[in-house]
Parts: C-alpha cells; structure tokens; sequence
C-alpha cells in the first residue's frame, strides 16, 4: 500500500500543537471538488481530486509546492474514493521521482472530521453542514 491512514483525533491533536508544524512537517490536502464549500480543516489546501485523476501531464505544476514537504494528508468527503485514489497517484508521483514521502488518508473523511470538530473555529473554517447531501 502507497498510504497509510490517520484518524481525526490524531490529525487534530497535529494541529493542536506539539513537535510537527503544518506546511512544513505536514500538509493536509483536501481533494474535494464542489462539496469543498461545505468547510475545510484549518491549513488545509484544495487540489480537486480531478486535476490529479485526470490531468497527470499536471502533476509537476500541481505538486510542485508539495515537494519539500515529508508527509501528506489527503481526504475528500467520505475518504473512501477520492481521496485514497489521490493519495495513492501523488505518492506513486514522489516515488518515481525518487522523493519518497509518507502519505496519509484521514480516515472518515471531512465528514467525520465535521461531526467531530466542524463547530471548533481553531481546527475548522467555513463549516456549512446544511450544504451536506443526505
């Protein structure tokens, strides 16, 4: 397996605070496409999961800024499709490149990160769950 996964309780106590800092120990890195709307983890970063799937003569210019960065935490809503597929392309990319990282898939998604935290301000911005689909 190219990824491994994280839970949100880990993934909040990242952001908390401690020895890691985001955008330079770690990025998360929200594959969403038009449901990003419905909020987003704190430093988080949107990179559709279409520019990734369907556009890998893209990937330089898209990952470029990820590069220097060793760890990489994606999810989309549910983390079941697009983000362990996303993952699984951008670690293969960094392989092949010979830049090895260590990637993550946040297990349940921003939906399960939304029940959990989506009302805390210091972890979640511009969280919409009425915009959710039932």
């Amino acid at each position: 397996m190219e990824y491994d996964y994280i839970d949100a309780e880990e993934l909040a106590q990242l952001l908390q605070g401690g020895d890691l800092t985001s955008g330079k120990d770690f990025k998360i890195v929200d594959v969403r496409d038009d449901d990003h709307i419905t909020g987003q983890i704190h430093s988080s970063i949107n990179i559709p999961s279409t520019s990734l799937i369907y556009n890998p003569h893209l990937l330089p210019n898209i990952l470029s800024p990820l590069a220097p960065i060793p760890w990489l935490i994606f999810h989309c809503a549910l983390s079941q499709q697009r983000g362990p597929k996303s993952a699984r392309i951008v670690a293969e990319y960094f392989k092949e490149l010979g830049k090895a990282k260590r990637v993550s898939v946040l297990r349940g998604g921003f939906i399960r990160w939304g029940e959990l935290y989506g009302k805390n301000g210091n972890l979640t911005k511009n969280y919409r769950p009425d915009l959710l689909e039932d």
